[in-house]
């Protein structure tokens, strides 16, 4: 539905959306069954229309982002074509409803920065607990990868509070890797969340340090996590 409207509009230069679907239904009745479908129609459409076309040949991306940095200016030091990218990608905020999960009072605590939320439609949600208001929610969004729409995580540096929730996200999404960009050594305020020696228990979560090494220059800890008997144990690195 929204490709042919993208192929009508660069072919007439317009659109009739409800005229296309009253015939397009005729060869497939049930092709938009709710409200919701045809209001992200419009919203596609919109959107196309606003932001022209934005694909780039791969052998053309070396002078297109030449083009964008030709354009500087510095009064104060910036991209202009590539700052008016930005301002207009960045231009919808959520509103306030949207983050109704973290600002909980029950969940206010764990968040490091109330610059930095995750919405609800987009947020990882743990397991619930019994009796423990709230401990489904973490600080972290699932960011989209080529292959899935929840391919990564994003989420905040722990707290002392919430380093049993961050294990507890990667046993229950199966985590393997963490790219950390926080470094408690440059920042002291950002506590250390793993074990160095010891084993850290989390209520049924076992995590242990078993080997350091370098990969590229850059730093890795390994990590055993354990979680009852009956479970596999799993490497985190």
């Amino acid at each position: 539905m929204i490709d042919a409207m993208l192929k009508q509009l660069r072919a007439k230069g317009e659109i009739n959306i409800l005229s296309f679907l009253s015939h397009i239904r005729h060869q497939r009745a049930f092709l938009v069954q709710t409200e919701d479908q045809f209001t992200f129609i419009h919203d596609c459409l919109a959107e196309a229309v606003d932001s022209g076309e934005t694909n780039i040949r791969s052998s053309y991306l070396a002078r297109y982002i030449n083009s964008l940095q030709s354009n500087f200016t510095t009064d104060d030091s910036t991209w202009q074509l590539l700052q008016r990218q930005y301002d207009q990608i960045t231009a919808t905020k959520p509103e306030e409803s949207h983050f109704s999960a973290a600002t909980l009072p029950t969940n206010q605590l764990k968040n490091q920065s109330f610059d930095f939320l995750p919405t609800d439609s987009n947020r990882v949600k743990l397991p619930l607990l019994p009796d423990q208001e709230g401990s489904d929610y973490i600080n972290a969004s699932w960011v989209p990868g080529f292959l899935s729409l929840t391919e990564f995580i994003l989420t905040q540096h722990p707290k002392e509070a919430t380093v049993a929730d961050f294990w507890r996200l990667l046993w229950e999404q199966d985590v393997h890797t963490v790219v950390v960009l926080s470094g408690p050594l440059q920042e002291p305020e950002l506590p250390v969340f793993w074990p160095e020696d010891q084993q850290l228990r989390l209520g049924p979560l076992a995590v242990r340090h078993t080997e350091e090494g370098l990969l590229s220059g850059f730093q890795t800890r390994d990590f055993r996590l354990e979680c009852g008997l009956q479970s596999t144990p799993r490497v985190v690195r």
